[in-house]
């Protein structure tokens, strides 16, 4: 029923708390997730504006930016995917993003990625690795919109691997870039594609729109979450005092800038009287961190997506469609696998079942790395019902050449439509080599060049990863 009732609410409900979409929104975690994703995909396919000659084309080369950083070049336009991208999109249209999806197993992207100096067949594998490039990016720091967040710093409690944006960074070159990621990132919903990012529920509940409490923010910094409780419980004046002489009504944010808690806060000192109202000042200050940045994001975001989709989800159901899921989940992906020439129900070959194999003995970076030479992403849809709204599957065939020794041939990748050529390796130690030797050796290049060499050995074989 609620399938067939949602699309009948308004949820254009700003200003109107009481309407029926403002409680829909308040109760969307109530809502089962196939209902939310079949009404999204369907608003998705409605809003579509763009045709296929509209998609805009973005030159990369990476090869230049590579000798540009080698020789001290700084600028983030010259040296970086994401930069030189900025410089490209910026004046293009939001409706040019906004591409239909197409029917059955075609390439489904909203960007022309064209790479220079590298022979690059196709368009969908190099627009995925477009995405697994700016995460990396993202990531390491080298397009500073994020950083690690303060348990990360300090090195306790959870959310150590997780980012958020950077406070100090608010000028409009800055907001601008946030900007670009939500546009780039509402496309990447759009056709399936993820940002190899997490971030924690800080960032996503400001975009959907909802409440981020103290709970939220002492998962991401655990040491000011402790510190204001000392300040609120501690009911020993002398210790106070004695531990909190110098104090003043300032506080560090996360990048560590110190902001006044009032006008002229560093010259008030904090005495014991005034502790809640210290507490309550600082707990507001923590949580308007990063608000320009998360507005920003959220106004590109909202150029591609339609804010009432926003006001559906949750922040976990954001996070998933944005991210996809962390931990590549063998079985996960087993499921959504399709072997040539086997029937749904029939035994695997055994080459097949040994490769499963090898793939649960993987650690998570190679199991990520596998599915970079596979598929140039290195997250999976978070479940079945993503596998199926996103169109993706696995496809595992033999090798193209099957003459010779199997055990001395190579896997190959074909990322457009991730398929992987998987030749019959006689043991399971076999295929452990051959796919770590695939995975990392030049796993990150997009030349196609001598796509049939495929060898181990000789001077000959350049790529098997190929587009």
């Amino acid at each position: 029923m609620a399938a067939l009732m949602l699309p009948l609410v308004n949820l254009e409900w700003v200003g109107r708390p009481n309407s029926l979409g403002a409680m829909v929104s308040r109760g969307r975690h109530l809502l089962f997730r196939p209902v939310k994703t079949d009404y999204v995909q369907r608003v998705l396919d409605q809003t579509a504006t763009a045709s296929d000659s509209e998609k805009p084309s973005v030159v990369l080369d990476r090869i230049g930016m590579a000798a540009r950083r080698e020789a001290g070049d700084a600028d983030l336009y010259r040296t970086t995917n994401f930069g030189m991208a900025f410089s490209q999109l910026k004046g293009v249209h939001p409706k040019r993003l906004r591409h239909r999806r197409p029917m059955g197993a075609e390439p489904f992207f909203s960007l022309e990625l064209q790479y220079r100096g590298e022979n690059v067949q196709g368009f969908s594998g190099p627009y995925r690795q477009f995405y697994t490039d700016i995460s990396a990016e993202l990531r390491t720091g080298s397009i500073p919109l994020f950083m690690p967040t303060p348990n990360a710093q300090s090195g306790i409690g959870s959310h150590r691997d997780h980012l958020i944006p950077v406070p100090a960074h608010t000028s409009p070159t800055h907001l601008a870039l946030y900007e670009l990621l939500g546009l780039l990132v509402g496309t990447g919903i759009r056709t399936g594609v993820y940002l190899g990012l997490s971030l924690p529920a800080t960032f996503w509940k400001r975009v959907v729109g909802e409440v981020v409490s103290m709970t939220d923010f002492n998962a991401v910094d655990e040491v000011c979450g402790k510190a204001l409780q000392f300040v609120m419980d501690c009911d020993d004046e002398g210790l106070f005092e004695d531990s909190l002489a110098d104090e003043t009504f300032t506080t560090r944010l996360s990048d560590g800038s110190l902001v006044d808690l009032m006008d002229g806060g560093s010259r008030v000192p904090l005495t014991y009287e005034q502790r809640e109202v210290y507490c309550k000042l600082v707990q507001e200050a923590r949580l308007r961190e990063g608000e320009r940045q998360i507005s920003a994001f959220q106004r590109g975001l909202t150029s591609v997506i339609p804010q009432s989709v926003l006001r559906l989800c949750t922040w976990e159901d954001l996070s998933t469609w944005a991210c996809g899921k962390e931990d590549v989940d063998v079985e996960l992906l087993r499921r959504n696998t399709v072997v040539s020439g086997v029937a749904p129900g029939e035994d695997e070959p055994m080459h097949v079942q040994n490769f499963w194999t090898v793939l649960h003995e993987f650690t998570a970076e190679e199991r990520r790395r596998f599915l970079h030479f596979a598929w140039a992403q290195e997250r999976l849809p978070q479940g079945d019902d993503e596998f199926e709204r996103t169109r993706t599957r696995m496809f595992i065939k033999p090798a193209s050449n099957s003459s010779g020794d199997p055990d001395k041939r190579l896997p190959k990748a074909d990322t457009c439509f991730f398929n992987i050529e998987l030749p019959s390796y006689s043991s399971v130690d076999v295929m452990r080599e051959r796919l770590l030797f695939a995975m990392n050796t030049d796993a990150d290049s997009m030349n196609a060049d001598n796509p049939d060499v495929d060898d181990i050995g000789g001077e000959g074989h350049e790529e098997d990863d190929e587009y």
